[in-house]
């Protein structure tokens, strides 16, 4: 007989098995969702599982809940959908979100609403010390603009169909934000990097930085030997600069290429006399309805010279 392996597959057989209506909620929530064809999802507060149990063929949907339920874990930096299944009104501090958020193409969630005429201590889903926010159909747009998405798409689908009752569904899409991208090695901060970076931020919401793997910065050949900081320590000091949103490294032009393809800045920022056929990637960019902007170098002020300097210290 072969040993049964009682992992996160064995239990989305048990569940598929025991939960029949659970199945009609998650097919009716799926058919919701699909005007935006999300492929790779994460169901924020997952509970057993179910939504992801009863997905459709050719989508990955991660599983988090702060319950030991079986789950994969927040495993991706991006996600073309983020679920708040009956989850949202129990998250204290919804600033805590913010960086999940940041990761969400749209975000799909159901909540519920207090019937006209019904008092809040009467109703079902009245519970002090489990639900810490109650919303209106109007207050839950407010709260999800403040975070920067917008709303799309809403209904009843599970109160239409007399699943469940008072349940709201909603979806939103993030806004679209001004993307400035730039890149480099960012070996030793001096205020050359400074003056570059706050001026790319000033272009727009978000500013992404490329930075070369320190293999790319090997066969760039720089003089002296670089990079000084190891790509850990010099992602590390670039994401703590305030007008730094991601960073993300590129090990060559390939990668950046790449990298820009799925970005789609708005602007891609370089520093320094560059003419614009020289930076890689200008072409893609400008081909996808970016811009490209040079800014000038403050003189006297780069790596080597700092470099130089500390040497004759």
């Amino acid at each position: 007989m072969a040993k049964i392996r009682y992992n996160l597959d064995y239990w989305e057989i048990l569940l598929k098995q025991n939960s029949k209506t659970a199945q009609e909620i998650c097919e009716l929530r799926w058919s919701f969702v699909a005007c935006v064809a999300p492929l790779i999802i994460l169901d924020y507060g997952c509970g057993p599982g179910w939504f992801r149990a009863f997905r459709p063929t050719g989508v990955e949907v991660d599983t988090y809940d702060i319950a030991p339920w079986p789950q994969t874990g927040i495993l991706h930096d991006h996600y073309d959908l983020i679920t708040f299944w009956d989850v949202f009104e129990h998250i204290r501090d919804l600033d805590s979100l913010i960086p999940l958020f940041g990761k969400a193409r749209n975000i799909a969630m159901t909540i519920p609403i207090l019937p006209k005429g019904k008092k809040l201590k009467e109703w079902k889903h009245y519970k002090p010390g489990e639900h810490f926010h109650y919303f209106s159909k109007d207050s839950i747009v407010s709260v999800m603009d403040q975070y920067g998405f917008k709303k799309v798409k809403e209904g009843w689908p599970e109160v239409d169909c007399g699943i469940r009752e008072n349940i709201y569904s909603i979806l939103f899409q993030a806004k679209k934000k001004t993307v400035v991208f730039t890149n480099g090695v960012f070996d030793l901060i001096h205020p050359g990097h400074l003056y570059i970076l706050e001026k790319a931020k000033a272009l727009g919401d978000k500013l992404i930085v490329g930075l070369d793997s320190d293999r790319n910065v090997q066969r760039l050949d720089k003089k002296p030997k670089r990079p000084v900081n190891n790509q850990e320590i010099r992602k590390k000091v670039v994401e703590a600069l305030q007008w730094v949103d991601e960073v993300r490294v590129f090990d060559d032009h390939n990668e950046l290429k790449t990298m820009l393809r799925e970005i789609q800045p708005d602007f891609m920022v370089k520093g320094g006399d560059y003419r614009k056929e020289q930076i890689v990637g200008a072409k893609i960019v400008e081909d996808l309805g970016g811009q490209i902007v040079i800014i000038p170098y403050l003189e006297g002020k780069s790596t080597t010279s700092l470099i130089n300097q500390i040497r004759g210290l």
